[in-house]
């Protein structure tokens, strides 16, 4: 497992760990949030994405098949606003792969280890499908790589 991946698992098991609180979809948009930092080009969408991250996870916050559904909607809407940071030195180009389906990867799930596994593994692999381009040098660098 990647190193960031293993980070993004690391957090996402604790988080599962631990019985239902009041601040899992503060938790879950934080530990996304910091993963996604050491996946990326620093964008100036850093400063406000976590805000917007606790505030579309909490909006999500218990209902049914609340995490799913959130990642659903709120991974490319958050890769959209990292690409359009990194200007000027990078042309973010958003992830290109389909995103998951994230309800049938956590279909049949039964620890928190698992679910844990399963979603960083997807998280990871879509995000990483984005790219930077170096507006000085052209270079083109993947997400991840970075």
């Amino acid at each position: 497992m990647p190193l960031l991946q293993e980070q993004l698992f690391s957090s996402l098991s604790k988080i599962f760990a631990v019985p239902s609180s009041n601040k899992k979809s503060t938790e879950i948009a934080t530990a996304l949030w910091q993963y996604s930092q050491g996946i990326t080009p620093a964008s100036v969408a850093t400063l406000t994405s976590l805000g917007f991250l606790i505030s579309r996870f909490e909006s999500y916050d218990g209902k049914e098949h609340s995490l799913a559904d959130s990642l659903t909607e709120i991974l490319p809407v958050y890769a959209q606003q990292l690409a359009l940071g990194m200007q000027p030195a990078f042309t973010g180009i958003v992830p290109s792969k389909p995103l998951p389906n994230f309800r049938l990867v956590v279909r049949g799930v039964t620890t928190s280890i698992e679910c844990a596994n399963k979603l960083s593994a997807e998280i990871h692999v879509w995000l990483i499908s984005g790219i930077a381009i170096n507006n000085t040098s052209g270079a083109v660098i993947a997400w991840g790589v970075i």
